[in-house]
């Protein structure tokens, strides 16, 4: 639990968003 919040703050952060 977390990781997945993890990842979508990394994703955004980086500009990449995969939806």
């Amino acid at each position: 639990m977390g990781s997945q919040t993890q990842s979508r703050i990394l994703t955004i952060q980086n500009g990449h968003v995969n939806c």
